[in-house]
């Protein structure tokens, strides 16, 4: 987990003075952590100066160490500055809310009884978050009249053995056919035709039978 640490209330205290008898010291502050620089105001001619700045250092870890070095600024052409020491603070456990404030002595040869003082504040960087789109269930609308009990399907695409019928003789297929009716009319005429010809076979000896009974009588009359 990353950390964004502010730095603040920077201030330095019992500075040993570099300048001698011609005045004192012009103190700043140079601040190293995380792989980034900072760098306070001059204060002219203080030995407890208070810089009243703050920083901000993103991209922060546990274990992160920072380095403050003070140095008297030297307005000569030839002078280089002068480091009055150097303070280097581990940064153990931190987390979210974290706050170190205190004061550190300084080292080197020209520290003296020096301080420096840091406010650091920590603050959590919160992972980013993977965008999940909201799992929604789709169901295949509902086909409109549709009756799976009613609607049934031969397999050989539609086709009804019990609707489709061919004429016996052209074999043509026939709509609506009906092999009773079918079958049953050409035996039907048949039967219509024999009966038809043996009621007339016989109402014909019938009137024979009455012409010759009527002869007969006849016959006897006279």
């Amino acid at each position: 987990m990353t950390f964004t640490i502010t730095l603040s209330d920077l201030a330095a205290r019992n500075l040993k003075n570099q300048d001698g008898f011609l005045g004192k010291s012009d103190p700043y502050c140079t601040i190293n952590i995380a792989g980034q620089y900072f760098k306070t105001v001059v204060i002219n001619n203080n030995l407890n100066p208070r810089w009243n700045e703050t920083f901000t250092v993103p991209n922060c870890t546990n274990g992160e160490k920072l380095v403050m070095k003070v140095f008297d600024k030297d307005t000569g052409l030839l002078s280089a500055n002068d480091g009055m020491g150097e303070a280097q603070i581990l940064l153990n456990g931190l987390y979210p809310g974290a706050v170190i404030d205190s004061w550190f002595p300084l080292k080197g040869k020209k520290a003296g009884k020096g301080e420096v003082h840091v406010r650091a504040t920590c603050q959590g960087v919160p992972q980013q978050q993977q965008f999940q789109p909201p799992q929604q269930q789709f169901a295949p609308p509902p086909q409109q009249g549709f009756n799976p009990q009613q609607q049934q399907f031969h397999p050989q695409q539609g086709f009804n053995p019990q609707q489709q019928q061919f004429h016996p003789q052209t074999g043509q297929p026939l709509q609506g056919f009906n092999p009773q009716q079918q079958f049953g009319g050409p035996h039907h005429h048949k039967k219509k035709d024999y009966d038809s010809s043996s009621s007339s076979s016989s109402s014909s000896s019938s009137d024979k039978k009455k012409k010759k009974k009527s002869k007969k009588h006849k016959k006897k009359k006279h």
